[in-house]
């Protein structure tokens, strides 16, 4: 009777299995996002904000402009970067704002020049 041994082995498996799912399923569920990441976090209404201008030419790559907003935005303070209506990668005018409270604005305009091959400000 090679039936009961085999039907016997079947249901114990399957009695293991949900006893187990059962088990873990009473376990208390681990945090999956503990807490709001500081990259995440809101800054408060009350830190002091600015708005710097300046005229870029950028490195000749494909999506330039979405490459230089990707390098410029690793840096927290930098809060929105604003694009002209043109194309291309040379004078290209961008509005920057920023945690000004945090960035002083030539830190602001030498992290700018780091990511462009050129960076001017606008003639008064």
């Amino acid at each position: 009777m090679v039936v009961g041994p085999v039907r016997w082995l079947g249901r114990s498996a399957l009695a293991l299995s949900l006893s187990m799912l059962v088990a873990c399923a009473s376990t208390t569920p681990p945090q999956v996002f503990p807490s709001e990441p500081a990259f995440d976090r809101a800054v408060p209404e009350a830190v002091a904000r600015a708005e710097a201008r300046y005229t870029v030419d950028l490195p000749p790559v494909a999506d330039c402009e979405m490459a230089f907003d990707l390098q410029l935005y690793r840096d927290r303070r930098v809060e929105l970067v604003r694009w002209d209506d043109k194309d291309g990668c040379n004078h290209r005018n961008i509005e920057v704002r920023y945690l000004s409270q945090l960035l002083p604005e030539q830190e602001l305009f030498d992290l700018v020049g780091k990511f462009a091959r050129v960076a001017r400000r606008p003639q008064q």
